[in-house]
């Protein structure tokens, strides 16, 4: 879960985006309690896909191509939804 997280604030970071940073810096610990009591309720493997999905996303911000990056950063999240359903 912190690699994650950290992947998710490198993300963040990304964007050059002081408000968002500092945002995301302030409800980390909430939301790494919130994912941890998650995980509790309904424990999840960590899938080969979440990798895949992670590296198109870093591939995505790399080749600067917003489209390509919203496009995964919607499937990363959507197939995350769906293992919490």
């Amino acid at each position: 879960m912190d690699a994650d997280m950290a992947f998710h604030r490198a993300v963040i970071a990304a964007a050059h985006n002081d408000v968002l940073t500092q945002l995301f810096d302030a409800f980390l610990p909430r939301l790494r309690l919130a994912m941890i009591d998650m995980l509790k309720i309904k424990p999840i493997e960590s899938e080969p896909c979440d990798h895949a999905l992670h590296q198109q996303l870093a591939d995505a911000i790399i080749a600067r191509d917003p489209a390509a990056a919203s496009a995964s950063s919607r499937t990363h999240l959507s197939a995350l939804k769906e293992s919490f359903s």
